[in-house]
């Protein structure tokens, strides 16, 4: 049996391991890196691939910086349809597929030989994308203008349903249905990963706070500064480390540390990143970010405090972000705080 895994982000690549462990593959896989962002994403991915100890070939296909113009999105194309007619007479059993919305990756699934694919999760998007699924049977999450010339030239953008089922790996067991019609579903229940978090000690005087990238629409640093001293005003009487995410640049770095912040920056995912460290915190501490997901099927009774932002419409996938605000809400563990409310005021 040969398996192929195409990943285009760190947090794929961890819940891939997830069910490679659980069936026993570790031995059969190709992986494909997709990377398309900051050259941090691809050295992340790297990094996670080693520090999880798995084991098989790599094929890399990337750019840098996609969004900054048309032909490095040209580029990527191309690179992309190569790798897809290249690899057209590979055959795998299984394909385990990272982004169900990613085109690219679609493409190249469907340009192999092969039996069933398996779609996992992609933090936020992947809620999305399950509750979209649930209602309505889709072939792509594209739309047919971003098709077309992958169809001209013989390629399948869509996604792939084995006999009649579309099948998804996933860690958000309150959205999965007991019987689909077309959608089949089971569990990611982190097992390798909640191995590596027993015995650990809890420091009251500790918290933990989940970086987050922040896309404005217009650069507006001294809004997320106000927000940070704020926070750090509710912090005042703890200890902070700060865990960057992968996108974070420098400028939003360079204000953490001028609270008096610790930066952990260890070049993995937060997942991997608190295997290493001998205490847990007190609560964890954010702004937005699926990241807690994961950490909350990890570490049992853990809080999770989440600083709402303020118009979501003025950063981009505002609108993603704020279905995130609502899912926090529904959980118990999760707490939301609005910095209009008066314990937050400066």
């Amino acid at each position: 049996m040969k398996v192929a895994v195409l990943i285009e982000s760190p947090l794929q690549l961890l819940n891939a391991n997830e069910y490679i462990k659980k069936h026993e593959l570790e031995h059969m896989c190709d992986f494909y890196f997709l990377s398309s962002r900051d050259l941090s994403n691809l050295n992340q991915l790297y990094s996670t691939f080693s520090v999880l100890n798995l084991k098989g070939d790599i094929e890399e296909i990337s750019v840098t910086n996609i969004h900054n113009s048309i032909l490095t999105r040209i580029k990527y194309y191309f690179k992309i349809n190569n790798a897809a007619r290249r690899n057209r007479t590979l055959n795998y059993s299984l394909i385990l597929v990272g982004n169900m919305r990613s085109i690219y990756q679609c493409i190249l699934m469907n340009s192999f030989q092969s039996g069933k694919s398996i779609y996992l999760d992609d933090g936020n998007a992947a809620i999305y994308n399950q509750k979209m699924l649930l209602s309505k049977k889709l072939s792509s999450f594209a739309p047919f203008s971003k098709r077309i010339l992958p169809l001209a030239v013989g390629l399948n953008a869509n996604l792939k349903y084995d006999k009649g089922y579309l099948h998804i790996f996933s860690i958000y067991d309150n959205i999965i249905p007991k019987g689909h019609s077309y959608l089949k579903f089971e569990y990611c229940e982190y097992t390798y990963l909640n191995n590596e978090f027993g015995g650990k000690l809890l420091n009251k005087d500790l918290i933990y706070f989940i970086g987050t990238p922040f896309y404005w629409k217009k650069p507006i640093y001294n809004k997320f500064e106000n927000y940070l001293d704020r926070v750090a005003k509710y912090y005042s009487n703890k200890s902070v480390k700060y865990f960057p995410h992968r996108y974070e640049n420098n400028q939003q770095l360079n204000i953490i540390k001028s609270k008096g912040w610790e930066i952990i920056n260890t070049g993995l995912p937060i997942e991997l990143s608190l295997v290493s460290l001998k205490e847990l915190p007190l609560e964890f501490g954010m702004f937005y970010s699926s990241a807690c997901f994961s950490l909350y099927e990890l570490i049992p009774n853990i809080k999770f405090r989440s600083f709402e932002i303020e118009n979501t419409e003025n950063l981009e996938e505002g609108e993603d972000i704020q279905n995130l605000y609502e899912r926090y809400v529904e959980n118990e563990s999760f707490e939301v705080v609005n910095f209009n409310s008066s314990k937050l005021s400066t």
